[in-house]
C-alpha cells in the first residue's frame, strides 16, 4: 500500500517527519511526533502510527554562535509621548535584540522547525474550519428559507438535502476542531525531584516580580542624565507592556497529565519572551521566532534611583528622597527659579536580558526587590536544565 506525503520536514540530520495535510498528527507532535525532555537530555521521537515503526533519536547541543547587532528606529514613551528628533538619536542608546532568525540555539533548529510546521498546518486547518462554518451558516438559511410558499413549490425535495449537508458540515466542523486540539507541538517534560523544585521557584519569583504596579520595556536611553546624575523620565524611553502567565496556541507543554503555562513577557519593540521549563522562546510573530536554550541566556538586575516624572508614584514602589528639577549642588532647591518643581526619586529594578547570539533587553520594575530575586533564582535555575549533551 503506497503512503502519499506532501512534506518532508527535517529535524536533526537523519530524522524527517512526513507532512501532509490529511496527517496533521505527524507533523504537529500527536500520536506520530512528540518531543521529550528529561535530566539526561532532550529526545525526538517520531513514528507512523497504526504500522509499528517507531523511531527515537537524542539532541544533541553544541554552542551557539554570535550574530551581527541591529540598531531599532526611535520609539515613543506611553505617557507624555516623548518626541525624539533627527538631532537626539546621536545622543540615544537602543536597547533590541538582534533579528530572531538568527537567535536560535543550536540543537534547537528541529524544534524551531517543528513549531513552523504545526503552524502551518495549524493555518490550513482554521481556514478550512472557517469556509466549512460559512457553508454550514448557508445551508441554515436555506433551510429556514424553505418556508416560503414559493420555495416549497419548486425545492420541495431541498429540505432532506439542505439537512443533510448540515449534518455532514457539524460532522467536518467537529473533526476539524479535534484536529486543531491534536495539532500542537507537545512538549513532554520530565522533572527529577530537585528540576522540579527549581522550576517551582522559578514561577513563583516571576509571579511575585509580574504583581508589581508598572512594568516598563526600556527602548533607548539619552546620555545626558538629569536631576543630578539620575535617570528620570525625560531621558529613558520606556513602555508599559504585558506579563504573566499564557501559552502559545501552537505548542502544548505538560509534564504527566498537567499543562504548563509560559512564563510571558511582553517586549515593545520585538520578540515577546515565553520562558518554558526548559527553553525560551522569543517570538515576534506566528513566523518569526527563536528558540533559545538557557544556558545562553544571561539574566541580571540592579536598584536604578530613578526620579518619576511622567507617572504617579507606583503602589509598592520605595522612595529614595525628592528631588527638584533645579537645584543647589547639596540637592536643595534652586531659590532663584519660582516655579521649581520637586519630582519623587525611587528605587526601581533594572532587569537586563542579555546573550552572545544578540539578545538585549532592559525592563523596568517599580518591585525592586523582587526583580533582584527572580534574576537570582533564574540564575540558579540555569544549573538544573538538561544540557542534551
Amino acid at each position: 500500500m503506497a503512503l502519499n506525503f506532501r512534506k518532508k520536514i527535517k529535524i536533526i540530520p537523519g530524522v524527517h517527519l512526513n507532512l501532509s495535510k490529511g496527517g496533521v498528527s505527524v507533523s504537529a507532535g500527536v500520536k506520530g511526533a512528540s518531543l521529550t525532555f528529561r535530566k539526561d537530555g532532550t529526545y525526538v521521537n517520531a513514528g507512523l502510527p497504526g504500522t509499528g515503526i517507531y523511531y527515537r533519536q537524542k539532541l544533541n547541543s553544541p554552542s551557539n554562535t554570535s550574530q551581527n547587532a541591529l540598531v531599532s528606529k526611535s520609539q515613543r514613551a506611553r505617557r507624555g509621548q516623548q518626541q525624539i528628533t533627527q538631532a537626539d538619536l546621536s545622543r540615544l542608546t537602543f536597547w533590541q535584540s538582534d533579528e530572531l532568525s538568527g537567535l536560535t540555539s543550536s540543537g534547537f533548529e528541529g524544534l524551531q522547525r517543528l513549531i513552523l510546521a504545526a503552524h502551518e498546518q495549524r493555518s490550513t486547518l482554521k481556514v478550512a474550519f472557517q469556509r466549512i462554518k460559512n457553508d454550514w451558516h448557508t445551508s441554515e438559511r436555506k433551510l429556514q428559507s424553505n418556508f416560503n410558499f414559493l420555495y416549497k413549490l419548486i425545492g420541495r425535495n431541498r429540505k432532506k438535502e439542505i439537512n443533510s449537508d448540515i449534518e455532514k458540515q457539524k460532522a467536518s466542523l467537529q473533526q476539524i476542531q479535534e484536529q486543531l486540539k491534536n495539532s500542537r507541538v507537545r512538549i513532554e517534560v520530565n522533572f527529577d525531584n530537585d528540576w522540579f523544585e527549581a522550576y517551582l521557584n522559578l514561577v513563583r519569583a516571576f509571579t511575585t516580580m509580574v504583581k508589581t504596579s508598572n512594568i516598563w520595556d526600556i527602548l533607548a536611553r539619552e546620555e545626558q542624565i538629569y536631576f543630578a546624575g539620575y535617570d528620570s523620565g525625560e531621558n529613558v524611553l520606556r513602555k508599559i507592556v504585558k506579563v504573566g502567565h499564557g501559552a502559545q496556541d501552537d505548542i502544548l507543554c505538560v509534564y504527566g497529565s498537567k499543562e504548563l503555562q509560559a512564563l510571558y513577557l511582553e517586549n515593545a519593540n520585538g520578540g515577546d519572551f515565553y520562558f518554558y521549563p526548559n527553553f525560551i522562546i522569543i517570538r515576534k510573530t506566528p513566523q518569526d521566532f527563536a528558540v533559545v536554550k538557557y544556558s545562553d541566556v544571561r539574566i541580571s538586575a540592579q536598584i536604578l534611583p530613578f526620579v518619576e516624572t511622567r507617572y504617579e508614584v507606583p503602589d509598592g514602589a520605595k522612595m529614595i528622597k525628592n528631588v527638584w528639577l533645579y537645584s543647589n549642588k547639596d540637592g536643595s532647591p534652586d531659590r532663584r527659579y519660582k516655579k521649581n518643581v520637586v519630582f519623587p526619586c525611587l528605587s526601581y529594578g533594572l532587569l537586563d536580558i542579555q546573550s552572545d547570539s544578540g539578545i538585549s533587553e532592559r525592563y523596568l520594575f517599580t518591585n525592586a526587590d523582587a526583580a533582584l530575586n527572580f534574576a537570582q533564582v533564574f540564575q540558579a535555575y540555569q544549573s538544573f536544565i538538561p544540557t542534551g549533551d
